[in-house]
């Protein structure tokens, strides 16, 4: 929330962020970025449709509000949340413009498979790790709405549930101006994911503005940096949703 303290300060901007469905108050015991110790009944229920069940009637609640222009309504995602944004962007027409921030293209199997011909290693290294992951997969997809079964640190429903999205094709059954960035040094979504993301957009001819980031990872700071370091990013962001 760091980046948007200061805009709800202003009083120009109705400013919202969203948590994700069924978390708990309870601390998580796992590790960050892994839904294994997840407290209550967060991974029981907890997939893309539950979020973006939860997104729609948050925007829709907003939209009712008096101080909210509806005729402008910014929605970011970054991450896991990109698809999230695509998806939202794709459900509401309301939604005139959209920010992704190191944000996947095709489905997030794809990114899966990028990064492993993006590491380190021999083709024959890179072939084993492919293989492992199209028998993970294959386990996901004969019991996709498992969540008893985890991997990569998230149960069988999440992953089914988002490996089904594009982010590229919701987005293209939106009509929201789009603005994506993305670290070029990500090693969690690879920018290539964004490329195909950005080149499927400008090729529909689309309004898209792409912000390549040199040297930065999946926050958009250098490795090592800290985040709010990002902040001229996020204000690059605003100054374009700002020129609408």
């Amino acid at each position: 929330m760091y980046s948007w303290i200061p805009l709800a300060a202003e009083k120009r901007y109705a400013v919202m962020a969203v948590d994700k469905p069924f978390q708990s108050d309870e601390p998580q015991q796992g590790a960050p970025g892994s839904a294994v110790g997840c407290a209550g009944d967060f991974n029981r229920h907890f997939s893309y449709d539950t979020w973006l069940a939860t997104l729609k009637q948050a925007v829709r609640h907003a939209l009712l509000r008096p101080e909210v222009d509806a005729r402008r309504v910014l929605v970011i995602g970054m991450s896991e949340g990109a698809p999230m944004a695509a998806g939202l962007a794709r459900e509401l027409a309301e939604v005139t413009d959209v920010v992704l921030i190191a944000a996947n293209g095709p489905t997030q199997l794809y990114d899966f498979a990028a990064n492993i011909y993006r590491s380190n290693g021999s083709d024959e290294d890179k072939l084993k790790q492919l293989q492992e992951l199209d028998r993970t997969y294959g386990a996901i997809a004969a019991d996709p709405t498992s969540t008893s079964k985890f991997a990569w640190g998230h149960p069988y429903l999440r992953w089914s549930s988002f490996f089904a999205q594009s982010t590229a094709e919701n987005m293209a059954h939106s009509k929201a101006r789009v603005y994506l960035a993305s670290g070029m040094q990500d090693d969690s979504v690879p920018i290539l994911s964004t490329e195909v993301l950005y080149a499927q957009l400008r090729t529909q001819g689309r309004d898209v503005t792409f912000r390549r980031i040199p040297l930065a990872g999946h926050q958009l700071v250098p490795a090592g940096r800290p985040v709010p370091e990002a902040q001229p990013e996020y204000d690059a962001f605003m100054a374009w949703f700002e020129r609408r």
